[in-house]
């Protein structure tokens, strides 16, 4: 993907734990809908809430079709909710 930004979302949350809330995707998304690419790096994160990753992955996307959102060093409890919200990896 290139072009892309890639987003640390440990650090961009301050280290606030694991993100749950609506609010901290959006607040990690905003100023991001310009970009032709996005790789979110859960890389330090064992889970998010089921909030976060439906305003991520389900509202902020079917918003933003342009952008090509991807997610890097998900562990299996990341993985997880992301299925559980809908959102499927675009097969390389």
């Amino acid at each position: 993907m290139s072009g892309a930004k890639t987003v640390l979302v440990k650090a961009a949350l301050g280290g606030e734990g694991f993100p749950v809330a609506r609010s901290q995707a959006k607040r990690l998304l905003s100023g991001h809908e310009s970009c032709d690419g996005l790789e979110l790096d859960f890389s330090g994160i064992s889970e998010i809430g089921q909030g976060f990753a439906d305003e991520a992955f389900r509202v902020w996307r079917n918003a933003h079709p342009a952008v090509d959102l991807r997610v890097v060093d998900a562990g299996d409890g990341v993985e997880r909710m992301l299925r559980y919200v809908g959102f499927r990896r675009a097969s390389n």
